[in-house]
């Protein structure tokens, strides 16, 4: 066995079961998956030394702009008066050197589609995971959840949540399997069932959820990926003026099965289905709701204390002393991006968004040049990524490791 086999062994029995957990139990498994990723960035350590890997040199001038400014950040911060905690330091520090590690172990085209294959069947066990936990709240399977990632139920006319925190990485995948279907980024029959299961599951979890932010990007992957489906059309291989009678018909189908799933639903759950999913999207911009006022009086207080210092902020670990988030990490609120600005102002924000688009334009890149279905998968990631950032305005998303390692990848791959 050579040693480019021995890698690939390693890195499916120690990053396949990492990614697993990582994307299906979020909060739990915490010890496992802390072993597991120091033996990844060994084993990619040792791969770039042996095999004398040639690293993204753009990549790594991004991400020592980025540890520059933030550590200028934290020092301003700390001379504010804030203190230093390690999810702070992981978020800002750790995560992107350990997602360029892990990004450089996808150096070939052969991992490349390794690693989407298994993020296709990845979302679709979530996706199960998660429609048999709905059936057994309403004691239609015999199971009981106890473990951390389940969280609140409520079912009324007026709500309707089924909290699971895998939802926060079905943000992303969902909008990725969206994408994948309609570029068709499958090579056979199987994984097109794979991926229309998978949809028709994540339909149901998102109608479910109560997350807004779920639902709100799931639907809009539709958009983008017909979007960026035009502005590429040019180089796609597949068909963009099919038959107008079968794409009627397409259609029909779907509305049908959607008519036939909510219909099941409406009878499972005893309440109408859409009434409940509509009332609890639009409770997002209720300013009497309890969770709206919250963020609005939030940003708010963020926004007076942007500015004071409007162009450096008060520090990545600083906080607003009218309003604390939480009493363990008080520099961490739910509205992100204004959260960033006040703590690292114009120029901060500046820089994270720079590199949102030039790592997005990077996915698009990879997916115009390879017109295969690796090119198709770029697309993917791309629309899942926008989905991500998007939603990470208002969910502690941003921090996700394996999101910018996923991301990463565009650099790694010649």
């Amino acid at each position: 066995m050579n040693k480019l086999n021995i890698f690939n062994t390693l890195y499916i029995f120690v990053g396949v079961p990492w990614l697993v957990l990582m994307l299906m139990f979020p909060s739990t498994f915490t010890e496992i998956k802390y072993i597991l990723i120091i033996m990844l960035i060994f084993l990619s350590i040792v791969e770039i030394i042996i095999k004398n890997k040639k690293l993204n040199s753009n990549l790594i001038k991004g991400i020592s702009v980025w540890l520059f400014y933030f550590s200028f950040s934290l020092i301003v911060g700390v001379l504010n008066g804030f203190s230093i905690d390690y999810s702070l330091i992981n978020i800002y520090f750790i995560t992107p050197i350990v997602a360029f590690l892990l990004a450089s172990i996808i150096d070939s085209e052969k991992r490349f589609i390794y690693l989407n294959k298994a993020l296709i069947h990845i979302t679709m066990f979530i996706c199960l995971l998660d429609i048999i936990y709905i059936l057994s709240r309403i004691n239609i399977l015999p199971f009981n959840f106890s473990f951390k990632i389940f969280g609140s139920t409520v079912i009324s006319s007026n709500k309707l949540e089924f909290r699971i925190t895998n939802q926060s990485s079905l943000m992303f995948l969902l909008p990725y399997v969206v994408s994948l279907y309609f570029t068709k980024g499958y090579d056979t029959k199987y994984e097109k069932f794979i991926i229309i299961l998978t949809l028709i599951l994540g339909f149901i979890v998102t109608l479910l959820s109560g997350r807004r932010a779920l639902q709100g990007v799931f639907f809009l992957s539709f958009l983008l990926t017909f979007l960026f489906i035009n502005i590429r059309k040019g180089n796609l291989n597949v068909k963009l003026k099919s038959n107008p009678i079968k794409i009627l018909l397409r259609i029909i189908i779907v509305i049908i099965i959607l008519c036939v799933i909510i219909g099941f639903l409406n009878k499972l759950l005893d309440i109408h289905i859409i009434e409940a999913f509509y009332k609890t999207f639009l409770s997002a911009f209720d300013i009497s709701a309890s969770s709206t006022s919250k963020r609005v009086t939030q940003t708010l207080f963020l926004i007076e204390g942007w500015g004071e210092s409007p162009i450096i902020g008060h520090g990545i670990n600083s906080y607003s002393k009218d309003f604390l988030a939480s009493s363990k990490t008080p520099w961490s609120y739910e509205m992100v991006y204004i959260a960033l600005l006040f703590q690292t102002g114009i120029l901060g924000t500046s820089i994270f968004f720079v590199d949102v688009y030039f790592i997005s334009k990077k996915l698009y890149k990879k997916s115009k040049l390879i017109k295969n279905t690796s090119g198709n998968y770029f697309l993917a990631i791309l629309i899942g990524y926008l989905c991500f950032v998007i939603s990470g305005a208002t969910n502690p998303l941003l921090y996700y490791v394996w999101a910018w390692a996923l991301v990463f990848t565009s650099y790694q791959i010649h």
